[in-house]
Parts: C-alpha cells; structure tokens; sequence
C-alpha cells in the first residue's frame, strides 16, 4: 500500500527525532540505523525509503538548526555593519551582539538534542563544514569593522588575517561552549555578556593600541 503524503511526513521526523537522538548518545560511527528504526516504531526499508542512509539522515537531524542560526548570524552582521561608524568602534553597544546571543540560544535551547547532537560530532565533516561557515562569517564581519584594510584611514591599527581568524574562532568556540552547558536563559545571558565585553574589550585594545588592563577593568565592575 501506498504512504500518503501525511504518513511519510510523520515517518520522516520521527526518524529524524529518534537519529538526533541516537546521534547525540552514541556518535556518528556508534550510532546504529536499526537502534534509530525501532526507536521510531518504523522498518529500515521505511528509513531507506525516505533518507538514502546515515549520512543524510545526520544532516537532516542537525542541518535545519545550523541554517536558523546562520540566517540568525547575517542579520545580526547587517544590523551591526549599519551602526558601525569609522571613529565609533568603542561608543557600539553590546545590546546587539547580547541580543545576537540571545535568538541563537533560543534557537537551540528549542533543539537540544540538536546541540548534543553537533557537540558530540564537531568532528564529523558536515559539522566542521557548517562550524567552518560560521567561522568564515565572523571572519568576514571582522574584516569589515576590524580589519587593516577598514580602518587604514583612521588612527586605529586595524587586525591583520591572523588575529582575525583567531578572534572569529575564539566567538564560535565560546558560544558552543556556553551552549554544551544547557543552562537558563538568565544563566547564558550572565555568561554571555563576561565573554562579549572580553572579547570586545581585546578587539578595542588592539585596533585602538591601548592598554587591556584598563578595558578588563571596566569589564569587570
């Protein structure tokens, strides 16, 4: 007999819910198609019948988050590059990055078993795939408001490539870290704004040739 369209609908995301699941206990190569079939009351031939293996089932699982919060990450980008203005850098309020913060964690605290899930398989190509992406935007957004070539008609230094790519990494590192704690929305803001006003407090020494200690200080009061 013939699934309606309903029907394979439903098989689809409970398989998808019983893989995140699987995927985030056991890993990737631990994880186990019939485990993921019985656990979603469905047949292997239904699983191959909608998903053409393991790979893509794992993508599925986690793919759609990656894609909220990049859209999540481009519009905070925008919103920022808009309110950036040469001479500025240390008057831009931190309500945009926190708020940035903020929309992922609800992005995820919806889907944690997604979260687990990516944190359990940083290693796993399509993982390092999509990290790398984001990893690429902050780069890119960094150049834009940081970098030499943004700032060479200022009095500011300006980041050269590498400082840039550590900066860009050590944002996304952070944040997965905050997240890898699934706590309140109240306890990721207390954590997310320490780590926002350190790492802008370090970007603003730097093009700005200032001394940290005095922006640490500030941070921290």
């Amino acid at each position: 007999m013939r699934r309606t369209r309903e029907e394979s609908a439903g098989t689809r995301r409970a398989l998808i819910a019983a893989a995140t699941l699987e995927f985030a206990e056991r890993g990737y190569q631990g994880a186990s198609l019939r485990s993921i079939c019985a656990a979603a009351h469905v047949t292997t031939g239904a699983l191959y019948f909608l998903f053409a293996g393991k790979g893509e089932l794992f993508e599925r699982a986690v793919g759609p988050t990656f894609d909220q919060v990049e859209l999540s990450l481009r519009a905070h980008y925008r919103r920022e590059r808009a309110r950036l203005r040469d001479g500025q850098l240390r008057d831009l309020p931190e309500d945009e990055d926190l708020a940035a913060g903020l929309d992922i964690y609800d992005i995820c605290a919806r889907r944690p078993q997604v979260v687990d899930a990516v944190l359990a398989n940083r290693e796993h190509p399509y993982v390092r795939g999509r990290l790398s992406v984001l990893t690429q935007m902050a780069s890119e957004q960094a150049c834009l408001t940081l970098g030499e070539d943004a700032l060479k008609n200022t009095s500011m230094h300006g980041m050269d490539g590498h400082a840039i790519e550590w900066l860009a990494q050590l944002q996304i590192d952070s944040v997965l870290g905050i997240l890898s704690e699934h706590l309140s929305r109240q306890e990721f803001m207390t954590r997310l704004s320490t780590v926002v006003r350190f790492l802008r407090g370090g970007a603003i020494a730097v093009v700005m040739g200032e001394d940290l200690t005095d922006l640490l200080t500030c941070a921290v009061m």
